[in-house]
């Protein structure tokens, strides 16, 4: 049996279920505990979750959502620190993207595609594989998926000297909820200005990506030097807000504060460029270092 038809018959299900749910709480006067327990479920976990394998399905799925009046999720990761989601005041379905993630890399014209769903790991793995000197100004968790990341800004290491994963989107094909798909010429470039920072999701499902590759280094270096409150991490990290914004383009300096409080004071550096370079730009502050193969 085709995708599709498999997929209809989900959709077939899950409207049935809904239609006897609401058959059931209309012929009842005094609404028990019972259906109580059901209308709260459906206003707050999805009715299915659905997992297309190609864009015949997801268009399948977004007329059928359409029809009978059911709100769309689209999941493309698994990183939804607000949960959004799972959860929602309305009746819905989520669309999983997990199958619409291949990446291809054209080296020559420094750029790539990535389906919706794709993580950044796998991004990352993909351009190594075809080049050691190219990269992407994207975040460093690998099992973060593309669409949320490009789709809310997307902050990296890189992002110091190329700017934000959403500064580096060359074109984005997205489906409208009229079953359309749209490239950035026939979008326009307000919608485009739009997915890439306000959220994708706002405005329809996000299938593609098209992203511009940058020059790295095949060598960086990194360091990592902690602090904890008896070895001055307050006087340290406030030093840090004062001067984090006038390194070099090619330093990126972040501070993480564990258990919500300075009792110790990781601060993690990742220097575009061989280890002179960065005693270069580190002057004679003193850091513990680790060179790196890029990769």
């Amino acid at each position: 049996m085709g995708s599709s038809k498999f997929l209809l018959l989900q959709l077939m299900f899950v409207l049935f279920l809904i239609s006897w749910i609401a058959k059931t709480t209309s012929s009842t006067t005094s609404p028990s505990s019972d259906i109580t327990q059901i209308n709260s479920f459906l206003e707050l976990k999805p009715l299915i979750i659905l997992a297309p394998n190609n864009e015949s399905d997801i268009k399948t799925t977004l007329n059928y959502s359409v029809i009978n009046n059911l709100q769309i999720r689209v999941r493309c990761g698994v990183h939804d620190y607000e949960v959004l989601s799972w959860k929602s005041d309305f009746r819905f379905i989520i669309v999983d993207l997990v199958n619409i993630r291949s990446i291809s890399v054209d080296v020559k014209n420094k750029s790539a595609w990535i389906l919706a769903s794709a993580t950044l790991g796998e991004v990352s793995y993909r351009i190594a594989e075809k080049s050691k000197t190219l990269g992407f100004s994207a975040g460093t968790c690998p099992t973060m998926g593309v669409g949320g990341h490009f789709s809310g800004g997307g902050i990296g290491v890189l992002v110091r000297k190329y700017g934000l994963a959403a500064d580096n989107i060359l074109d984005a094909r997205i489906l409208d909820v009229y079953g359309r798909i749209f490239d950035r010429s026939s979008m326009g470039e307000n919608l485009f200005w739009a997915i890439r920072g306000c959220s994708g999701a706002s405005f329809g499902i996000i299938l593609s990506w098209k992203i511009k590759l940058v020059y790295v280094p095949p060598i960086i270096t990194s360091f990592t030097p902690s602090r904890s409150l008896s070895d001055g991490a307050i006087k340290l990290f406030l030093r840090w807000q004062e001067i984090a914004d006038k390194f070099h383009e090619d330093l990126y300096v972040r501070v993480v504060i564990q258990k919500g409080k300075l009792e110790k004071c990781p601060i993690f550096g990742c220097p575009v460029g061989k280890l002179p370079h960065t005693l270069k730009l580190m002057g004679k502050c003193p850091v513990r270092y680790i060179s790196v193969q890029n990769g």
